[in-house]
């Protein structure tokens, strides 16, 4: 096993034993978080715009 897949593991038994092993209640976190992470890149990306970055443009945006 590569060191990130071992770091992946890591981290994946670390948010099942942060949540007692519900991972209803793990998956439903991970998609709060990504959603909230979504909406800042989006509020950044509107916040930054076009003239700010002098033309350049994240993939993210």
């Amino acid at each position: 096993m590569n060191a990130v897949a071992h770091d992946l593991q890591n981290e994946i038994a670390l948010v099942l034993s942060y949540y007692q092993g519900d991972t209803r209640a793990a998956i439903k976190a991970i998609a709060g978080r990504s959603q909230f992470l979504s909406n800042q890149i989006a509020i950044a990306c509107m916040a930054a715009g076009h003239r700010y970055t002098r033309g350049w443009n994240s993939s993210l945006c």
